[in-house]
């Protein structure tokens, strides 16, 4: 069995409380956070974060202190700190040798509401579309 791996980017959003963010944020140590000196939003230079990773995908675990991995809800947590009216984008691709390639976008609202697309999606589409089962990629 080979290893995942993935690599994760969000877009720029707002956030509620820049500090606390990045507090939270911090607690993910393979992350790395981009502000608005980016560009973000043209005029605008206050709380525009993103975040991204070439090392790990959309976290699924958090270190302790102690040295253990806790189990995390990343994307329940992130809708938290979103400012009003915000969205965010979190986007994860990533391979285990050319066996499997997998992507996805996770859209979440200020409110907590999220959709999931992903590119397997593809397969559902051009099944659909030319009447027979189109070979995978994996």
């Amino acid at each position: 069995m080979s290893t995942y791996y993935g690599s994760c980017l969000s877009n720029f959003f707002k956030v509620k409380d820049l500090e606390k963010f990045e507090e939270w944020i911090s607690k993910f140590p393979e992350l790395e956070t981009f502000g608005p000196e980016l560009g973000a939003v043209e005029g605008e230079t206050k709380d525009y974060v993103a975040f991204g990773s070439t090392e790990i995908g959309i976290p699924e675990y958090m270190p302790t202190e102690d040295g253990e991995d806790i189990e995390v809800d990343f994307i329940s947590d992130l809708y938290k700190h979103l400012r009003e009216g915000e969205v965010a984008i979190v986007q994860e691709i990533g391979n285990e040798k050319l066996l499997y390639f997998t992507g996805y976008s996770l859209v979440i609202d200020w409110q907590g509401n999220t959709k999931y697309f992903s590119i397997a999606d593809a397969y559902d589409w051009a099944n659909e579309k030319y009447g027979r089962e189109i070979c995978r990629c994996d």
